[in-house]
């Protein structure tokens, strides 16, 4: 992801992202659903903080899930 961040009193103001690797795309792509993105929040949230891989890769475990191909 390239992006640029104005911080404002030490937090995130405005952020706008440039473009995006193939790895973002289908990141965004795997979390468009509100409820997957929602049920991939509450698993990350189980160990408090994430990488963005890792919050791939649970995405993609909540979709596997969802179609019954565990």
């Amino acid at each position: 992801i390239i992006a640029t961040i104005d911080w404002v009193n030490a937090r995130p103001f405005y952020v706008s992202v440039g473009s995006l690797t193939w790895k973002g795309h289908e990141f965004l792509d795997n979390v468009r659903d509100s409820k997957i993105w929602s049920e991939t929040k509450v698993v990350a949230s189980k160990v408090g903080s994430v990488s963005l891989s890792m919050l791939a890769t649970i995405a993609s475990s909540v979709i596997t899930k969802s179609l019954g191909l565990n």
